[in-house]
């Protein structure tokens, strides 16, 4: 686990347990899933009220095209989700 409880950073009164072993950030094992630490509207203005305690997965998820090479198919389905289109690498030129 990751939470600040187990030794980790993410203060664990922001997950929800899953298993003995696993948490989720609350909010996101959810149908339509929104985290409660995301601040704003998604598509106008948002972004995540704890980036610096953020869990591994937060980390490891990176905008489509960032770094101008690698897309994300995960960024993708996202942006989809919430009516936006996919990033292209022209995005970030």
């Amino acid at each position: 686990m990751e939470t600040d409880e187990a030794g980790g950073i993410t203060p664990a009164s922001l997950t929800e347990h899953l298993d003995p072993h696993r948490v989720n950030m609350h909010g996101t094992n959810q149908k339509e899933p929104r985290c409660r630490s995301l601040v704003g509207e998604v598509g106008v203005a948002a972004h995540c009220g704890i980036y610096a305690v953020r869990p591994s997965p937060c980390h490891d998820l990176k905008p489509a095209w960032e770094d101008g090479v690698t897309p994300s198919p995960q960024c993708d389905k996202a942006r989809v989700r919430h009516g936006m289109a996919p990033l292209t690498p022209a995005d970030f030129g």
